[in-house]
């Protein structure tokens, strides 16, 4: 496995890969980030999808990027339950590249497959000559069915070719901020969106806070250890992480 870093922020879609499921994808916006894994869901392999070299994919955890110009590109990949988020197995498939990101049932078969990999030492994904504004999935698994975070690092100039500028009025830095950070008492979130909760996760993926956030936008986080949190935040339109530090 490998190495570690920090959580800013990133932006959630659902994708119908059939008629009668959907799976939730997170967009990759920038590469140091971690994200909260997946448990207690089994193994969920989608009708007519191909999952290349997972016999199982346990606790499947989906992301996706898109590109802004042609390059190589070089992630690492790693999970785990606390800082560096190395100590647990993971496994992934990508695929791509794709036009638009495929919405039917049987749409991520064997030839849009670039990169699958059961490795217990190391996952790393290469793609090589990747084209421009093309998009590509990942999916990763959670074996252990232990809570903690997936992290997905960017090496070499892997970040210069990634964009996330067609999100608009949707961009999440400018969704929502909150202050201030580090935080000792109370902890204030300003969102364009009408948010309609607000959790709290620690490092282990505890959760810690489940806030009606109808009601108040101050979140009174003055009983919270001294440390680094996760706030998640949803919406109607999607759901934004961060971290914080409490005092």
């Amino acid at each position: 496995m490998k190495k570690a870093a920090i959580i800013l922020l990133f932006l959630v879609i659902n994708l119908s890969f059939s008629q009668s499921t959907s799976v939730t994808a997170t967009r990759i916006c920038d590469f140091s980030l971690v994200y909260p894994n997946s448990t207690g869901i089994g193994s969920n392999l989608e009708p007519g999808n191909s999952y290349g070299c997972l016999g199982a994919v346990p606790n499947p955890r989906w992301f996706y990027f898109k590109t802004t110009s042609s390059g190589n590109l070089t992630f690492d990949i790693t999970q785990g339950s606390v800082a560096p988020y190395v100590n647990l197995d993971i496994d992934f498939v990508c695929y791509g590249p794709f036009d638009i990101l495929p919405t039917t049932t049987g749409s991520l078969t064997s030839p849009f497959i670039i990169g699958c990999t059961t490795s217990e030492s190391s996952e790393n994904l290469t793609i090589l000559n990747a084209p421009a504004q093309k998009y590509y999935l990942i999916v990763t698994t959670n074996f252990t069915n232990v809570a903690g975070f997936v992290k997905i690092t960017a090496l070499n100039d892997t970040q210069n070719y990634i964009t996330c500028t067609d999100l608009g009025t949707n961009n999440v830095k400018n969704t929502i901020k909150f202050y201030p950070n580090p935080v000792e008492n109370t902890l204030t979130i300003d969102s364009n969106d009408l948010l309609e909760q607000i959790k709290i996760f620690n490092v282990l993926g505890q959760e810690m806070m489940n806030i009606n956030a109808e009601n108040s936008n101050n979140i009174d986080v003055t009983f919270l250890p001294k440390g680094t949190y996760f706030l998640k935040s949803i919406s109607k339109t999607g759901v934004i992480t961060a971290r914080f530090e409490k005092l």
